[in-house]
């Protein structure tokens, strides 16, 4: 099963969604705008000699003032547009006419906070068809802004299609927030991932995801609700506070999914770095989100970049994506919607939304990564598992312990009994085991005490354990301490008192992590050269250390005087 696909067919959705959001509309937008302080309603005249006002967008503080707007547009392009209508976009309260004929307003002007009516945000004016449009006018705006925070106000509009400049909004944010609904539900699909895997790349990408759906919701609810200008800020504050997140979690989704060395530590430089760049420049609302976008934009390219000189898988896509992470939205902003107001604040999300879905393909194939290796590892503690079993059980084991049991129970029927229940409670320790990753050094003791009381009754031979500085509790593959044993009992022969002797002792490092185990075996060697680290017991010790501990553990043994030495060293579980 590919569980990379997903990814690609939200992909194709995206593509789908974006050619069925296509916007055409004809606009027309004004070539000059000032702005004059006071109120004068001698100022709507479009003869008004209007030199010594200034050049500006808005205001600060709260106040009353007027902006002029001019306009030069042809019968042409007059021509394309049926029902004209003005869409009109102001932070504050206001008063529009046209060559000094009053057209409509939003909300009451007033001269103080408690005269003026707060106005809309946005508001659309139908233009009466006796209006000269053609060629030089003037759109001049009384304006009133007593409410909310004194920052600079805004103000601009455009000419267009009346019946269809709310519906333009409208089509544009139902697009986005379909967009934004698909992302809604990959967020809380991966928090939920996440609290039952514990993957801190899951948890980012859930939480940009859900950070990415709430910033749509608030970029597009001018589209859907036409909130009073005051709740503008409100508004601004919270998609600058969604960004800076944002700019946060980029990168660190990026440093934790490659794994990059030092992330802590680098991801603290980013921020101070980004807090320092932020601090230099005009923190104004749209140049501090792009601002923010972009830094984020390049760290994560270098972080790629990093990847891609280690080789690391996915890396190169990712790079490409990232740096045409601008461009391609961009021109699909400009030639799908069409919409020069709000051009950035498409790309930007559509950029995003690349972004997004090129960390859901990443994930998807860790995940896939992971699904792998997991059936893997059934696979071969499967394996082991029949390895340890048919080690243990094998015909030959079987035949000389029946053979010896034979001989006890003509000799001393009394003693056979013993045999007979040392051998089956070593085949049921031995059973309770086998399917286990790990167990108690406690319960791998009694099994090898067992192994040896039935040995005693085999080959008629005395042997002796004793251990030293041992856990109890202390986790350890199975089967590990066993097969030395069986290796100790195969490969020596007693001493002049007739007895082979095991110890086993365990010594931690302060401050190690790790745990070793060294079992001696005392004894004469047996008369076929014993190899060093061979043979299919070790080999099995060797795979059972390498799935429990990957590569952080090692193995020693060798001949010793007197006897024979083994030690295992691997990390405390």
């Amino acid at each position: 099963m590919k569980i990379s696909c997903p990814p690609f067919i939200l992909l194709f959705f995206l593509g789908l969604l974006l050619c069925s959001c296509d916007v055409q509309e004809v606009q027309l937008f004004p070539v000059e705008r000032s702005i004059k302080l006071g109120d004068d309603a001698t100022w709507s005249d479009p003869d008004l000699d209007d030199a010594d006002w200034i050049s500006a967008s808005g205001v600060e503080g709260h106040t009353n003032y007027w902006v002029r707007f001019r306009t030069n547009w042809t019968a042409e392009q007059l021509a394309a547009i049926e029902t004209k209508g003005l869409r009109i976009v102001s932070i504050g309260t206001y008063e529009a006419y046209w060559d000094g004929v009053a057209i409509g307003g939003s909300g009451v002007v007033g001269t103080d906070e408690n005269t003026e009516v707060p106005g809309r945000f946005t508001s659309y004016l139908r233009l009466p068809d006796s209006l000269d449009l053609a060629g030089d006018h003037v759109l001049a705006l009384r304006v009133a802004h007593f409410h909310g925070p004194p920052y600079a106000s805004w103000h601009t509009f455009y000419l267009g299609e009346y019946f269809q400049l709310g519906r333009t909004g409208l089509l544009v944010a139902a697009c986005m927030l379909i967009l934004g609904g698909m992302f809604l539900s990959a967020g809380i699909y991966y928090l939920l991932l996440f609290f039952r895997g514990r993957d801190p790349a899951r948890l980012i990408f859930g939480l940009m995801c859900l950070l990415f759906f709430g910033l749509l919701i608030m970029e597009y609810w001018k589209f859907l609700y036409a909130y009073e200008y005051t709740f503008h800020y409100t508004r601004l504050l919270a998609i600058g506070i969604m960004t800076l997140i944002l700019a946060l979690l980029t990168p660190w989704f990026f440093l934790v999914y490659f794994d990059t060395p030092k992330k802590r530590w680098l991801l603290l430089l980013y921020a101070a770095s980004l807090g320092l760049y932020l601090t230099t420049v005009e923190l104004r609302y749209d140049t501090t989100v792009q601002a923010m976008s972009i830094v984020a934009w390049l760290a994560t390219i270098l972080i790629t970049a990093f990847a891609v000189w280690k080789k690391l898988p996915e890396s190169r896509l990712l790079l490409l994506i990232l740096l045409l992470f601008y461009a391609i939205p961009w021109v699909v902003a400009q030639r799908t919607f069409n919409l020069l107001i709000f051009d950035y604040d498409i790309s930007l999300f559509l950029s995003f939304a690349l972004l997004v879905i090129v960390q859901l393909y990443l994930l998807a194939r860790r995940s896939q990564t992971q699904q792998l290796a997991y059936e893997a590892g059934l696979t071969r503690a499967s394996r082991l598992e029949n390895e340890l079993l048919r080690k243990n059980i094998q015909p030959h084991f079987l035949l000389n312990t029946l053979t010896s049991l034979i001989d006890w129970v003509e000799e001393s029927p009394a003693k056979s009994v013993e045999f007979i229940e040392a051998l089956s409670e070593e085949f049921m320790l031995f059973h309770s085991v086998a399917d286990k990753e790990s167990i108690p050094l406690s319960q791998a003791l009694l099994l090898c005490r067992s192994h040896l009381r039935v040995m005693e009754f085999r080959k008629e031979i005395s042997y002796e354990w004793t251990e030293a500085n041992l856990d109890p509790e202390a986790k350890l593959p199975p089967g590990i301490l066993l097969t030395l044993v069986e290796n100790g009992v195969t490969h020596s022969k007693p001493d002049e008192q007739g007895r082979v002797r095991f110890h086993l002792r365990a010594e931690t490092a302060a401050g190690s992590g790790a745990v070793t185990y060294e079992l001696t075996v005392f004894a004469r060697p047996h008369a076929t050269a014993r190899s060093t680290g061979t043979g299919t017991g070790m080999a099995y010790i060797h795979s059972r250390l390498e799935e429990s501990f990957g590569s952080q553990w090692s193995l020693t043994d060798g001949p010793i005087e007197g006897g024979w030495r083994t030690t295992i060293t691997f990390p405390i579980t």
